[in-house]
This record gives structure tokens, sequence and C-alpha cells, in this order.
């Protein structure tokens, strides 16, 4: 009997015990999307006074969303600092922040090439160090100072091409975790199961400034980036290319956080792009690995808009992952694709909780996982505690084929506790040609609650052309309001009654 539905990612034996349990869903539009809805149908009001900071609505910036934030949310300062500093105003969410930085000889932290870079970056009188052209760096970068900050010359996007030849050796970091009390230190190697081979580790307060990261990633590259304390992101971009090269490492990752309780903030857009590797069990774009282990140190990740796709990754009982993290507070829109994977597959996964302000985009195609001894499962978006969208879900799950001895399940969206859909929005979820054997397009425990400001929202589920050996649900241990749902369900084959 199917009585419940999770994905648990497995780490490493050590963690096995405290990894939370979820599952997650995708969104995509489908070809007859709705007219969109005004913006005081969404819930925002006019020329409305924020003092706190506010959202703008898409379609008329004259229509606000009130929400709290300070300047330091977005690691910025409320005035001008005093002594030798030059600020600049920034506008962050309606408020009138500055950025500071210290006043330093421009030439000593500017870099050139590979070894000023370097250079600048072991400089402790460089608290900013700014890029002016295209570098390929050869091994890993010196680690980010606390309140360091590496950014772009103005106006430009520069990359740092990360090409190893050799092993990339690194400080080997250490980190806890709390559980019930009770709390454990690690090595980040005793995680890695060998020494982390890290591209560039930051300190708190420390920033990163329009820089795209193109790393070839040999087969001892764990991280490109790992935040050891809050660190702020500013259009970030990473490219991962595996080179099709087997590693039995335990992680491909672009951004991997270790900052118990702390915060991670992607600014303006951020890209990460992970394609051809092999070998991994995970291969993730952001993972919040404290925040998944330890629900008392819980770690926020904030953004702006994320965007991260996942392509030809396999490994033997691996997993991709979009993003995980313990809150995710977004601003703006979502968007993870992935195709042609092999292992289970997550979208988005979070622990805590859930703020998403627009669009939230899942698409999954073409991906397989043929297991011999586990289960197996593609899961869109989900998470375990309180979730409020503003924003439009569309999930596309299509082509994808699991195969397992035990349950193999493909399911669009999991809320364990309560959804919470704020403005006038749409959902959207097309499940279509897939083969597996749980195919739910909803689903939560007993007693979850689907709760929409407009009940009257269009809720449309289509699933078609399916081959499902056990069951095909549209919301599966689900409470709701919604009152304008339609469901499509034609072409399935092979359905137990």
């Amino acid at each position: 009997m199917y009585s419940r539905f999770y994905v648990v990612f497995a780490v490493a034996a050590l963690l096995s015990s405290l990894l939370c349990p979820f599952s997650a869903a995708a969104q995509t539009c489908g070809q007859d999307c709705t007219t969109p809805p005004t913006c005081s149908q969404l819930g925002y009001k006019k020329d409305i006074y924020c003092p706190d900071g506010f959202i703008t609505c898409p379609f008329d910036t004259s229509y606000k969303w009130c929400k709290e934030y300070t300047c330091e949310d977005g690691r910025y300062y409320s005035s001008p600092l005093a002594g030798d500093y030059t600020c600049s105003k920034a506008d962050y969410h309606g408020l009138t922040c500055y950025d500071c930085v210290a006043a330093v000889e421009e030439d000593i932290c500017s870099a050139y090439d590979e070894q000023t870079l370097v250079e600048a970056l072991q400089c402790d009188d460089c608290p900013v160090i700014t890029v002016l052209n295209d570098i390929t760096i050869t091994d890993k970068l010196p680690d980010l100072k606390e309140g360091q900050t590496l950014k772009a010359a103005d106006g430009q996007t520069y990359t740092i091409s990360i090409n190893p030849t050799g092993d990339i050796q690194t400080s080997d970091p250490e980190f806890e975790i709390s559980q019930d009390g009770q709390t454990m230190k690690m090595k980040l190697s005793q995680l890695f199961g060998a020494a982390p081979g890290i591209i560039l580790t930051t300190a708190a307060g420390s920033r990163i400034d329009n820089i795209h990261f193109d790393v070839a990633a040999t087969h001892n590259v764990d991280a490109v980036i790992v935040p050891l304390g809050d660190t702020t992101f500013n259009n970030l971009s990473i490219v991962i290319d595996g080179k099709d090269e087997e590693s039995e490492r335990m992680f491909s990752a672009g951004v991997f956080p270790l900052n118990p309780g702390g915060k991670i903030a992607f600014e303006g857009d951020t890209y990460i792009e992970m394609k051809n590797i092999k070998g991994r069990q995970i291969a993730t774009g952001v993972y919040d690995i404290i925040s998944m282990a330890s629900p008392e140190t819980v770690a926020t990740v904030t953004a702006d808009n994320i965007d991260i796709l996942q392509e030809n990754i396999s490994g033997e009982n691996g997993s991709s992952v979009g993003l995980a993290a313990g809150n995710l507070d977004v601003t703006g829109n979502i968007e993870i694709t992935q195709n042609n994977n092999s292992g289970s597959i997550t979208g988005v996964a979070v622990c805590n909780t859930v703020t998403i302000g627009g669009d939230v985009t899942i698409t999954q195609t073409n991906n397989e996982y043929i297991a011999t001894t586990r289960q197996t499962s593609i899961v869109g978006f989900a998470n375990i505690n309180k979730t409020f969208f503003s924003g439009n879900l569309n999930i596309l799950q299509r082509n994808n084929v699991l195969e397992s001895p035990n349950d193999a399940d493909l399911t669009a969206l999991v809320v364990s506790v309560d959804l919470s859909v704020l403005g006038k929005k749409y959902i959207n979820i097309v499940q279509e040609n897939n083969q597996a054997s749980f195919l739910i397009a909803v689903f939560g425990n007993p007693g979850t609650i689907l709760i929409a400001e407009y009940p009257d929202m269009p809720v449309t589920i289509t699933q078609t052309g399916n081959n499902i050996s056990y069951k095909i649900k549209d919301f599966e241990q689900i409470t709701t309001n919604f009152t304008n749902i339609t469901v499509v369900q034609e072409n399935n084959t092979d359905v137990t009654p």
C-alpha cells in the first residue's frame, strides 16, 4: 500500500540519520496560459507607503507589496560610513542604502592576470579586488577574507576560467550540526570522503560582484564556492562542465554554504549550469547541507532571480538537485531545468519556510533512472514546512523513465504542512509520457491544506500518455479551498485500480 512519499538525500552514512526527508515539485506553463491578472488582483496596492521596503508589481511599478527589509539584509549600510571609506547610494527594495568600501590604491587591488589576481586576494590591504579582464586560473583561488569583495570593473562582467592542471588541495573547514540538543563537529573531508577540492571559500561579510566562473570540473573538484560565513553574490554565474570524466567523489556543487544559522544572498540574476558530470552521488547548483541536516541551525538563502540548468548528469545511485535550502526567500523568479540526467531528480527542496514573490518554473524532461535496489523519484518542488507563493506555479514533467523493484515515484508538488497562494495567480501542472509506478500532481501529508487568497484562481492538471504501474492521482492527502480546478487524465496505461 502506498502510504507516504518522500525523498532522502543520502549525503554520507555519517549524516544519513540527520537529513530531513522531503520531496519536491516543479512548474512550467502549458500552451494555453491564462491572461495575466492585474496588479490589484495579485494583491499589490497602488502608491502605498512601505517604510521597510517593498516588491513592485511586474506589470506596473506603481503597485507595491510591503515587506520588511533592512539595508543590512543586502549587505549595505543605512548611512554612509565615517572615515576613509567611499560610499555610494544603492536602492535596495525601495530603501535608500549605502554601499561603502575602504579607500585603497586601485593598482594594488586590480587584477590584470592570474598572478596579480592571486596576489590581490592574498593582500590584507585589499578589501576590494577589481577584475579588469577575463582571467584563466590553473589552481584554486585564494580564500576571500572577512569583508573582502571580488568584483568586475564597473559596468562589466568578466570570466574567471578554472582549468586545474593537478589536484586542488585546500583547507579542510570544520562545521557543526545540531539536532535535539546534540552538537556534532565534522571536517569537510569527512563529508566528502576525501580532501576537499574547493575553488574558492568566502568569509563572513565577503561579496562577489558580476563574476562568471567557468570551471572545467576535473575529477577532484567538489565545489566552486563554499561560503564559510554570510556572503553576498551579485549577478553570479557559474558553468561547470565535467567533460564526461568519471569521478567517484561525493559532490559536484556550484555554491555549497557552510554557515549555520547564517544567510547567503543572491542579488540580481543568478545562473548556474552543470553538464556532462559522471559518477557523482549528488550534483547540485546550490546545496545548503547544514540546514538540510541540522534543523536547529537553519540558514537562509535569499535571492532576486535564480536560473539553474542541469544536463547530462549521471552516477550510480546518484541524484541531481537544483536548489536545496533551509529557509528560502526569493523576491523574483525561480527557473530550474533538468534534462537528460540519470538518477533521482529534485528541482527545489526546502526544509523550513519558503516565500516566493515571482513565478516558479521547473522543467524535467528525458530523465531516466533504472535502479536495481533502491527507491527512485523525480520531484519538482518540495517543502516540509510553511510555503507562500505570490507568483504562478508552472510544472512540466515529460518523457521521464523510472524503474525500481521498490517505489518509482514521479511527483510535481509536495507540501508537507501548508501552502498559501497570495494573489490571483494560476497553477499549471503537466505530466506527459512518463513511466513510473506512482504519478501524483500534488502530494501532502495527511491534513495538509492548500489555501488560495482567491479560491477561483485557475488550477490545471494534465496527465496524459503516462505508463504507470500502480497509481495516478491529481491530489493526494490534500485539503484545499480551490474551486476552479481542471483535471485531464487521458491515454494513460497499465494503471492498477
